[in-house]
Parts: C-alpha cells; structure tokens; sequence
C-alpha cells in the first residue's frame, strides 16, 4: 500500500491521512485486521491458551448460575491448553439483558458462551410489548441444554381429585407464586377447561409451597420438578401426580400423562407447543450469532465429551443439579417451528395466558 501510494506521487503525511482514511474505513464496514486473523484460525489454535467468557443471566448463586458455573469449571478440560474461563454474571429480565449483549455488544469469534434462562426462545413472541427485546431468538448458536423441564400439577393428598376427570367437575385451589406461575393453570383452565381457582399472592416457590403443606390450597402447577420439595413428599405418599405440561416424557415421570395426549385439534397443539418449547431447553448454552460454523461444531462436541466425563457427573450429583442432554440441533429446530406459527394463533396463546381477564 505504502509503496503504491508514493508511487502515485503521496507525500508522507499525504500518506498517513489516507492510510487513516482507509483503516477507519475498513473498520466502519467490518473489517479488522486482527479480528480477521482469529477468524481464519481453526478452532484447536484459536481455543489454545485463550481466556474465554462465560455470560450467566441470573445472579451468583442461582439455579442457572450453577449450572454456567460447572461448565466453567469443567469445560476447558475438553479445549486444547485447558483456557480459562471467566463468569459473567448478567442479571435482569429473567435472561433478556444479558440476551441483547450476546446478540449485540459480545464478539462473534466463540470466545463467549452463555448460560441463559429458558425464558428468552419464546418472550419476544409472547410478550411483544416490552421494547427491550434486541435479539432473534432463531439467529443464536444454540450448543445444547444440560436439561429439559417438565411442569406438573400437584394435588395434595387430601384432596378429593383423583384422575385428571376429576379436574373436569371438582374446582382445585392452586398457589402461585408471580404472573409466571400462572402461565400453565391459565392453560389447562382455558384451552382444556378445567376446573381451576388460581391463588395468587405467594412469594416465591418456598411459601406457595408451605401454602399446600398448611391446606391453604389443594395443588400446586409447577413450571418444573421442584426435586428437594417434592422427592420426599413423593416418598410420603403426601402427594399425588397427575398430568405432566411438557412436550416430551422427563425420565423421572415415564408413565405420567402428558399434556399433549389431551389435544383434539392442530391449532391447539400449536398452541401447545409454542407455550411448552421453552421447557425443551431447560438450562440453554448457546453462542451469538456469525460465529465461524467450525468453532460452533468444535464447542458442541467439547460439551458433548464434558457432560460424559465422570468428574463432570459426579458434581453434578453432587450439587443436585439433573442432567438430561438436549442437542442444539433439537433447540434451533423447535425455535423455527414456533416463530413459524401463525400470529393468529400467537395471538390467541397470549390471549390465553393473559393476566387480564
């Protein structure tokens, strides 16, 4: 370039400007010398060595943040040079935060990786009016889910509900605990009809929870197996199962029917599915989107021998933390069939769930 332009009669300042002038315009169009060098790099050289990040969207300590933790900790021994990791802590609209900064602010090269809540596949669809949405959920790189969830309606033992025929003709009280527990009661009450009185006003699990234990109410509909609460309750016979709100069978629950088994027409089953899909991916590890296709391919296959490694299920048993695989093909798949439905059919699904009545 230098030789070019002197030969073209630049003196040197005349040299230096438009170097600037270029180099600025390199990188205003996105181009970056160096960016453009790790890029080219395969994915063995490029992860050698490296600090990489790990972006948590809930705070230390929480259930996610435990699982994003575990990874940190376990991963790099699958990466050439064992890199390190560095957790990143994002909290705030239950994933959406730190799902615009991966989409938007964080590097496309695969140094970054993110633990989010489940939440952030389906929110911009069901939640549209909130302006803080800055992704599409169908451009991410999904690597995979360490689990899937399985909601599930709870009855106390004392309550006279048996089967699901039951819910048909005897009203259950339900505790819930924020507008998001709400979402499933709000379901199988108006897409099913059952007979449902939601008790709203508990805060948190815990006290909606003890709400059933005291008698307050007779049920509970979680949004996934609550395992320390409900194992021993299980164990006790204090608590009855009767119906599984997930798309698929948990491992824990094989004969409990599901929620799909009651659908009797295609536009309730979309329905269905597009309230359920963020329980496929229970605990999401994903990229932004453009990372080079060969470093997705290679962080899929690390996670892949991770989750087999026996130190990695050894801690996982250890901290209670359940494991059940979910690949990120199975994640992108569900994501396009769900932002494909209809929006009358969305519409109606919003409708449904609303806290509005």
């Amino acid at each position: 370039m230098e030789l070019f332009l002197r030969k073209c009669g630049y003196t040197c300042k005349q040299f230096i400007k438009v170097h600037f002038v270029l180099t600025s315009l390199a990188i205003g169009l996105g181009f970056n010398p160096n960016l453009a060098e790790a890029q080219s790099q395969d994915p063995s050289t490029f992860y050698k060595d490296r600090t990489l990040t790990m972006l948590s969207g809930s705070a230390v300590g929480g259930g996610y943040d435990g699982y994003a933790r575990m990874i940190s900790r376990h991963l790099p021994n699958h990466l050439p040079g064992k890199p390190s990791f560095i957790v990143q802590n994002m909290p705030g609209g239950g994933g959406v935060h730190a799902a615009n900064t991966l989409y938007n602010v964080s590097p496309r090269d695969g140094s970054v990786i993110a633990l989010l809540q489940r939440g952030v596949l389906t929110a911009p669809l069901l939640d549209p009016k909130q302006v803080n949405f800055q992704y599409d959920a169908r451009r991410f790189n999904w690597l995979q889910s360490l689990n899937s969830e399985a909601g599930l309606l709870i009855v106390w033992h004392t309550a006279p509900h048996k089967t699901l025929n039951d819910l048909m003709t005897k009203e259950l009280t339900v505790a819930s605990s924020g507008p998001a527990t709400e979402i499933f009661p709000r379901l199988l009450l108006n897409l099913f009809n059952m007979k449902l009185k939601i008790v709203s006003g508990y805060k948190g699990s815990a006290e909606a929870y003890m709400a059933l234990e005291r008698g307050e109410v007779e049920g509970r509909i979680s949004t996934g197996f609550d395992k320390a609460v409900l194992t021993p309750w299980l164990e006790q016979s204090k608590v009855r199962l009767l119906l599984s709100i997930s798309l698929n069978k948990h491992p824990y629950f094989p004969d409990l029917p599901l929620v799909t088994d009651l659908i009797k027409n295609e536009p309730n089953r979309a329905i269905i599915e597009l309230l359920l899909a963020e329980q496929l991916a229970g605990r999401p590890v994903l990229m932004p989107p453009s990372v080079p296709i060969e470093r997705v391919a290679y962080m899929r296959e690390a996670l892949g021998r991770m989750v087999k490694d026996k130190a990695f299920v050894e801690e996982a048993k250890k901290l209670n933390l359940d494991i059940d695989i979910v690949s990120g093909d199975d994640i992108s798949d569900m994501i396009n069939r769900v932002y494909a439905i209809s929006p009358e059919i969305v519409e109606r699904a919003r409708t449904m769930i609303s806290v509005h009545e």
